[in-house]
């Protein structure tokens, strides 16, 4: 009987935590994403390259969108640079 029946992977508390870090590292990467996409359309609607709103021209959204954006980018790196069990 011992072959018809499939085998299951032990549940631990380990392997719970390995997809919850998982989770994590996913929603953190995709956040970090986000910020970077968002940081670029900001500066380029601050330096008057996408028209059409009211940042269009205004130097301060190119400010904000660099700062968006190198956050994103620390997420990132510090995201795929830590370790999981």
């Amino acid at each position: 009987m011992k072959g018809i029946l499939p085998s299951y992977p032990k549940l631990t508390l380990t392997s719970v935590v390995t997809v919850e870090e998982n989770r994590m590292k996913i929603a953190i990467s995709i956040v970090g994403v986000l910020l970077i996409l968002t940081g670029v359309v900001w500066f380029l609607q601050g330096i008057n390259v996408i028209p059409g709103s009211f940042m269009t021209g205004q130097s301060k959204w190119a400010v904000y969108g660099v700062i968006s954006a190198v956050i994103g980018i620390g997420l990132l790196v510090y995201n795929n640079r830590r370790r999981t069990i």
